[in-house]
């Protein structure tokens, strides 16, 4: 009878005693994944430095009469920013970047179901919201990423895009620029 006792004291203590660790480790877990959720990511920049950063990006961009890498939107006036497409399609660009590549925070290369290669760029906190901000302005119309001063896409855009991503086709870019930009997208 005693012996039963102990028996079940002690399995009872450890039922106890292994509830206690793992709802330690429970907690443990909730704390990291607070403390993780609430660091910035490498590439991470508050309102404040997207802002600096977006405006120091326009400064250079008419001082040098040049485009900085990065998402612009088409201006409705003429201006001096006049690019030319690939497709000889001339396009005047508004000079103040909406995503700059300080906003990338991760690339991933991808291939879809009938194996048409890509390239998917993720943006961080900052350039999600920017990003959905300007996809909805140009709704029913195009954004155009600019790379080494040059058209390098022009995207139709048909409604706002809220997952903070853009994707580039292989076949539709040069070698040399799919280069370029994974190196800016992949860090």
């Amino acid at each position: 009878m005693v012996m039963n006792r102990l028996r079940n004291e002690r399995k009872t203590y450890k039922k106890t005693n292994r509830l206690g660790l793992n709802m330690n480790r429970s907690i443990l877990v909730i704390l990291i994944i607070i403390v993780l959720g609430c660091t910035k990511t490498k590439n991470s920049l508050s309102e404040q430095e997207l802002e600096g950063e977006i405006k120091k990006a326009t400064e250079q961009n008419l001082a040098t009469k040049t485009l900085v890498d990065g998402w612009y939107h088409i201006s409705n006036d003429s201006n001096e920013f006049k690019k030319i497409e690939k497709g000889n399609e001339a396009y005047y660009i508004n000079p103040n970047p909406i995503v700059l590549p300080i906003n990338f925070e991760r690339g991933e290369e991808f291939k879809n179901h009938e194996g048409d290669e890509g390239l998917a760029i993720y943006f961080d906190k900052m350039g999600i919201e920017k990003w959905a901000e300007a996809t909805k302005k140009a709704e029913g119309s195009s954004l155009i990423f600019i790379l080494s001063n040059s058209i390098l896409s022009v995207q139709s855009v048909n409604s706002q895009i809220t997952n903070g991503a853009s994707a580039f086709w292989k076949a539709s870019l040069s070698e040399e620029d799919y280069k370029k930009l994974k190196e800016i997208a992949i860090k």
